[in-house]
């Protein structure tokens, strides 16, 4: 019976030593079940354009205002940029210029598409609408323009040529597309509405 003891006693003696060194990390466990869905955010208003009937119309934005500017009209299909008549909902484009610089209206003939920002003309942005006569143009997307705008002598058509016409930023034909109308279908006229994002 003695002999028993003395080993119980050497076996608890050695479970009493000091801590050894902590063990590497373990793998990561799996991932917990997923959480409830949230509810959802309020959400914002925007302006929008409604016709007659109080159907919104989907691509009509921009102000209403007391200077009369149009709201805008953004082609889902192509991007482009028209101004949309809140009488008719006729889409039209900016102001734009065929130019020469001589002074008979011949020769290569540039584009000039301006819009009124603020109280200043400023070049149309790519993928604004401008209208010269009865074509469509847009400014292309990878035509930038830099330094003093040219001199040019002439601006209209051959037998309606105008001269001294005021300096303005244009392009060749090159860095402008001819485009053409969609159809807005509304019933006119549009109205301002706010509509909920």
């Amino acid at each position: 019976m003695r002999s028993c003891c003395v080993v119980l006693l050497s076996f608890v003696a050695a479970c009493s030593g000091e801590a050894g060194p902590e063990g590497p990390q373990g793998p990561q466990g799996p991932q917990g079940p997923e959480g409830q869905v949230g509810s959802a955010g309020r959400g914002g208003l925007t302006y929008g354009w409604a016709d007659a009937t109080g159907t919104v119309v989907p691509g009509v934005i921009g102000p209403a205002n007391a200077e009369g500017t149009s709201p805008q009209y953004i082609d889902p299909q192509t991007g482009y940029v028209w101004r949309a008549g809140t009488e008719t909902g006729s889409l039209s484009g900016e102001y734009g210029l065929k130019l020469w610089q001589a002074t008979d209206c011949t020769g290569t003939p540039y584009y000039a598409g301006l819009l009124m920002e603020n109280g200043t003309l400023r070049v149309v942005p790519p993928r604004v609408v401008f209208s010269v006569g009865s074509e469509f143009r847009v400014r292309n997307d990878d035509v930038t323009f830099s330094g003093l705008p040219p001199s040019w002598g002439s601006s209209g058509e051959p037998g309606s040529c105008l001269t001294n016409v005021d300096p303005v930023f244009a392009f060749t034909a090159a860095e402008t597309s001819v485009v053409t109308k969609p159809t807005l279908t509304i019933t006119a006229p549009l109205h301002p509405v706010l509509v909920t994002l």
